[in-house]
């Protein structure tokens, strides 16, 4: 891997659990970042190579020196970018002062390069500031997630999949087991400056 020490923010998340088991399998020193008034040691297994640091997100220098006292060159934002994506524009300037080799901003699920609406404009406003700031990125893209097919299709009303139109329309969707392993194996290889990975 060419990476050796990682932070990860938004463990707590619906996707950060399956982010930080495929770091665990990898044996790779994990700093996790959570806000000074979260606990998230209920969904942290136990585990010589994991370090919890109670941040405030809002905090640059802060965070930036817990980022170089470990020595962090991959930075991993899971953060629910509908309730805390401000928060990353902090992370990014932490990650860049602490000399971060790549950071990977939470973007999940369908692609968001060109966007121009809500939440997915939001996405890549946020890829433009870290290209503008100069931290090496990159962007990985899982298309929607299984557990939501339920509830995309009304199954939990009628117990049928309801499909608009002919239903030849093309989507992707992933696990979020699967993602967490997936998305190191890709970024572990190496990758360059403002880089997008789809995983589908």
């Amino acid at each position: 891997m060419s990476y050796k020490s990682f932070a990860l923010v938004g463990v707590s998340g619906l996707l950060g659990k399956h982010i930080l088991n495929a770091l665990i399998t990898e044996n790779v020193p994990v700093v996790i970042l959570t806000r000074k008034t979260s606990d998230p040691s209920s969904n942290i297994p136990a585990s010589s190579i994991i370090k919890i640091a109670k941040v405030d997100y809002e905090d640059s220098g802060e965070v930036s020196a817990v980022l170089k006292e470990n020595k962090v060159d991959f930075t991993i934002s899971a953060v629910n970018t509908a309730a805390g994506g401000k928060s990353q524009y902090v992370l990014a300037d932490s990650a860049k002062a602490a000399g971060v080799k790549l950071f990977v901003p939470s973007e999940f699920g369908n692609a968001t390069a060109g966007a121009s609406v809500t939440l997915r404009k939001e996405k890549d406003d946020f890829a433009k500031f870290l290209k503008k700031i100069g931290i090496p990125s990159a962007r990985i893209y899982t298309g929607a997630f299984f557990v939501f097919i339920p509830a995309l299709v009304s199954y939990h009303d009628c117990q049928k999949f309801n499909i608009v139109g002919k239903g030849r329309k093309k989507a992707s969707f992933s696990a979020l087991e699967d993602i967490g392993g997936q998305y190191i194996f890709e970024t572990g290889k190496g990758v360059e400056d403002d880089h997008s990975c789809p995983l589908q």
